[in-house]
């Protein structure tokens, strides 16, 4: 039995994986051999499906070594558990250093009938050598006697001694020179479950064992070959047929292999060039953003440098009109001033226009009176009526006199701002006015030529005057140790005069606001005269201080106080 498995399984891996039924059916025999050893197992019909589970791999090392594996299912529901059982076989089989190409357990679960076979020959070669040598020694005896017979077996087994001496000797070839042994074994009990196991070991150069088994292979296979062209069976066409259909159909796979690899190929290699093209593409695009990145770099370096030369400029701008502002303020300032001169020297000559009026009027009064007088001493009895109607004439022809001043200098006093220091001198004109008027009245009361009662509803020149200006007429003549205090109240353009009995220098702010005498509060600005700016309007807070005076007098402005900063 073990012959018919390695026959099958030499032959197979000489002539390159070819399956046929005889080859399936040892094996398949064997197996079944095994398991009617012991009592309760169920034979198997397929290979490849009744060995998927592992179960019946264990079952067949318990049989074959004497071991029971540990962790095994015994009825596995699903492929995970096959699988365990099938680690723990080849973890068996490699734990006792059982020669057997490479096998993984998912060849075994998915079915794979070659990795199959693989693990029932390395079982078989390993716990059954007797049957392995019997198989050998009767395949020389057939080799020697195949020319009476023409048995085909005969062939076979040379082929598969001369496939064990090459493997052998490959293997050994790949192991190491000084640790290189030959397992050799012998059977010395007829039965089958009892053998001896003689292993000897030897340490000759390498070269020489190679060498011997190298020329018992060339010798088994000159004879394989002699026999083959002597007896051409046809279970040998047979058996070269099958491989042959096994070849081209290994070809053909190969060959729809490399198809599907060469497309598999094209279409990496596609992929591969579109995404070279894709990297390109991102190449050029990083590009083209690098440049674009450079460009709006440079533009907000130009921007930045143009903003500061447009703060500079705005800079320059500033500072240049600041300047002209001050110009401005400069001419301004000339430009009032100038008007100020030209304004006072029109009313300078004005007033001395007006002074000269004045005179002449003072002195056709006077001729006037003189000549009423020489004809009152004339004629007492013409006396009353012509003097009367003389004296009526000259009043109203002063009247509308006085009249006209009164008329101009309003009219030069609505030129000037309510604190224009120009309203000091009209005001001084219009009091000399008052002054004279009321004097030329006196002269005429203490002559007392030419007196009547004056009829109803007739006045003289000086009551067409402001009670302000007649009270400072009344005190013009007033003594020399009172200083006189011209004040002007709120918006008012005409003044008001008082009398305080103080020189000036001695009189303060509580004298003045004794003298003014107004509820609430009010704030005293006093006309004085400054070293540096001349003539300047000084604010005085303190009741204690000493205001300061003008020309002999105090001019003052007295504004209400409404809680301003100041």
């Amino acid at each position: 039995m073990i012959a018919s498995l390695s026959r099958g399984s030499l032959l197979d891996e000489v002539l390159h994986g070819g399956f046929n039924e005889q080859q399936l059916a040892a094996y398949i025999s064997w197996v079944n051999s095994q398991l009617k050893r012991k009592a309760g197992l169920k034979p198997i019909t397929d290979l490849r499906r009744d060995l998927q589970d592992g179960v019946v791999l264990t079952q067949l090392i318990e049989i074959v070594a004497g071991e029971v594996l540990e962790g095994v299912y015994v009825t596995p529901q699903n492929k995970e558990e096959s699988r365990k059982n099938v680690e723990e076989v080849l973890r068996f089989i490699s734990s006792r250093h059982i020669r057997m190409p490479h096998i993984s357990a998912r060849d075994i679960v998915d079915g794979n009938l070659k990795s199959v076979m693989r693990i029932i020959l390395a079982l078989a070669a390993h716990f059954k050598p007797s049957a392995n040598h019997r198989a050998a020694s009767g395949s020389r005896r057939g080799f020697t006697g195949g020319a009476a017979s023409h048995n085909p077996l005969s062939t076979v087994a040379l082929a598969q001694g001369a496939a064990a001496a090459l493997a052998s000797a490959r293997l050994d070839a790949s192991l190491p020179a000084r640790s290189t042994r030959i397992h050799r074994y012998a059977l010395c009990l007829a039965d089958e479950s009892c053998h001896i196991v003689v292993e000897t070991s030897w340490e000759d150069p390498l070269s020489e064992s190679l060498e011997k088994e190298v020329q018992e292979a060339r010798k088994m296979v000159s004879a394989l070959q002699v026999q083959t062209c002597s007896f051409y069976s046809a279970d040998v066409y047979h058996v070269l047929n099958a491989v042959q259909s096994s070849d081209e159909l290994e070809v053909l796979r190969c060959k729809q292999d490399m198809r599907n690899l060469q497309g598999v190929k094209e279409a990496q290699q596609q992929r591969l060039c579109t995404q070279e093209a894709s990297i390109l593409q991102m190449k050029q695009e990083l590009l083209r953003a690098s440049m674009t990145k450079d460009e709006l770099t440079n533009q907000n370096a130009e921007l930045q440098w143009k903003l500061e030369e447009c703060t500079r400029l705005w800079g320059d701008c500033k500072k240049e009109l600041g300047q002209k502002d001050r110009l401005l303020q400069q001419f301004k300032h000339k430009l009032e001033e100038s008007q100020k001169m030209q304004v006072s020297a029109e009313l300078q000559t004005e007033l001395e226009h007006k002074n000269n009026m004045l005179q002449q009027l003072m002195c056709r009064d006077l001729e006037q009176n003189r000549h009423s007088i020489h004809i009152s001493m004339r004629s007492n009895k013409h006396l009353v009526v012509p003097g009367k109607n003389r004296f009526l004439f000259v009043r109203q022809q002063q009247a509308d006199e006085v009249q006209l001043l009164r008329d101009a200098l309003r009219s030069l006093r609505n030129n000037f701002r309510d604190h224009d220091p120009q309203h000091h001198t009209l005001d001084t004109l219009e009091q000399g006015i008052v002054s004279l008027i009321d004097r030329l009245h006196v002269l005429h009361k203490h002559k007392g030529v030419g007196k009547s009662p004056r009829p109803k509803g007739q006045h003289t020149d000086a009551d067409s005057w402001p009670s302000s200006s007649k009270k400072m007429c009344q005190s013009h003549n007033g003594s020399s140790s009172s200083t006189k205090i011209l004040y002007f109240t709120g918006k008012s353009p005409t003044p008001s005069m008082i009398n305080i009995p103080k020189r000036l220098g001695e009189v303060t702010l509580k004298d003045v606001k004794a003298a003014v005498d107004r509820e609430g509060n009010y704030r005293y600005h006093f006309k004085a005269l400054d070293p540096e700016f001349g003539t300047v309007k000084e604010e005085v807070f303190l009741d204690g201080a000493v205001v300061p005076g003008w020309e002999g007098k105090i001019v003052a402005w007295v504004e209400e106080d409404r809680g301003e900063e100041r």
